[in-house]
């Protein structure tokens, strides 16, 4: 099966709906990072930025493209993610609050 973004998000959605939602996505997309079909159904990035792919009340789904020097400000989603990677690298770094000194 070849995959397009209306059928990564239709998997994606389905999974969403299982009794663990973020294990039963996280299958999804390791399947598909395995079968090299996410790379294939996005379209090469080009720049950096990020591209809504699904939103609806229940379930929202991004395609982020990080370039070189990108940054984010520190954030606390509040939601359980996933996050399906098929190039470069991610880097995190984990702050925690500090009532005399902030983060």
């Amino acid at each position: 099966m070849t995959l397009d973004v209306d059928t990564l998000v239709d998997r994606i959605r389905a999974a969403s709906g299982e009794h663990t939602p973020p294990l039963a996505v996280r299958d999804v997309l390791d399947e598909c990072l395995a079968s090299g079909g996410l790379e294939a159904a996005l379209p090469p990035v080009t720049e950096g930025g990020i591209t809504t792919l699904h939103n609806t009340a229940d379930l929202t789904v991004l395609r982020v493209a990080w370039t070189p020097g990108i940054r984010m400000v520190p954030h606390d989603h509040k939601v359980w993610a996933v996050i399906g990677m098929y190039g470069g690298v991610e880097d995190n770094a984990f702050y925690r609050r500090d009532a005399e000194r902030g983060l």
